[in-house]
């Protein structure tokens, strides 16, 4: 018996000193197991201007921005006349008469998708002209626009977005045929609303190149003007359509 509890404690100090053995290299002495650099875990905080494109659009939420662009219109609209001595009706109707207008906004980006901006816009002065009476037709209105990105890229996004507003609508008759005396200008407050779609590339931190097209609907006025001998001359100008092709800047504070 004494032999058998001898040999078991035996066997026991030899599986214990096997684990030790495995457990670290036999050159290794504790202290220096204790003193052995550790890894550790490092995090870094990237910058905005660290980020990449589509990372750093998120900071643009709930910011102001503003912007600018230049666009050339094309402008269909009708124009009827008579005499008020005469009720007979004249019609002309204007196509794909261009001029160069302009636009600004200043709006709020709610988040990547959504922004709201009001938007003034000068939609050019057109001109026709024979050999004895000008007509002008100038436009301008203000507008508050919805605005939503339909499909963000890496750098270019596409929106679209409607908007509806009051503008002021001027027609301008002259020539030999109108009295020295008569109101040759006329200016009216019209009711407008256009569509939007474009495409968005981001340049740099903030800045952005606008491409847009733009159909505005503008309602008309009547504009009554003396002519020489006594009568009236009589015009309409209605259904105003604009398409506007423009190229401008956003930016986002």
């Amino acid at each position: 018996m004494k032999n058998i509890k001898i040999a078991t404690i035996a066997l026991t100090i030899g599986v214990v000193g096997t684990a030790a053995a495995n457990a670290a290299p036999a050159n290794v002495t504790y202290g220096q197991m204790a003193n052995a650099p550790r890894a550790t875990q490092t995090t870094t905080t990237q910058t905005p201007q660290q980020m990449s494109p589509r990372t750093a659009a998120t900071t643009e939420n709930n910011r102001v921005y503003i912007g600018a662009n230049i666009g050339w219109n094309i402008l269909t609209f009708n124009n009827k006349y008579s005499l008020a001595s005469d009720p007979t009706t004249e019609t002309d109707r204007f196509s794909f008469e261009s001029a160069l207008g302009f636009d600004v906004a200043v709006g709020w980006q709610f988040n990547n998708k959504w922004r709201a901006e009001l938007n003034y816009v000068y939609a050019g002065n057109y001109e026709d002209k024979d050999t004895l009476t000008t007509f002008e037709l100038q436009r301008q209105y203000l507008a508050l626009n919805g605005i939503y990105t339909f499909k963000s890229w890496t750098r270019t996004s596409f929106y679209g977005g409607l908007g509806i507003g009051v503008g002021q609508l001027r027609t301008s008759w002259t020539g030999a045929y109108f009295a020295p005396e008569a109101k040759n200008d006329k200016d009216s407050t019209t009711f407008v609303a256009h569509g939007i779609l474009g495409l968005e590339e981001r340049l740099v931190d903030n800045l952005h190149l606008n491409l847009a097209y733009k159909l505005s609907f503008m309602t008309g006025h009547e504009h009554d003007v003396l002519l020489n001998g006594g009568d009236t001359f009589k015009s309409k100008t209605s259904g105003i359509i604009g398409n506007t092709f423009s190229l401008g800047i956003r930016y986002v504070f």
